[in-house]
């Protein structure tokens, strides 16, 4: 892809299919952020929005694992 319109690109954003694109098109959509606004602010809510669930995934599993087959067992079979 050649010239990224702000459709295509919020599509790439939000469904990571940039992580495996060719190096030019990663440089093509990183120029298209860098002069777009409403790209650029849609790729920062993305990020903060991922960012936000690793934080909260991280705060809500429980540190200490010990014996969680052991009470997930006794509790499925009440």
């Amino acid at each position: 892809m050649i010239i990224w319109s702000c459709r295509e690109l919020a599509r790439a954003l939000a469904e990571g299919e940039l992580e495996s694109a060719a190096p030019f098109s990663i440089f093509m959509a990183r120029v298209h952020v860098w002069v777009c606004a409403g790209c650029r602010l849609y790729k920062k809510q993305l990020t903060a929005i991922a960012e936000s669930v690793r934080r909260s995934a991280k705060d809500s599993f429980p540190a200490d694992l010990t014996g969680l087959q052991a009470r997930l067992k006794r509790k499925l079979a009440e």
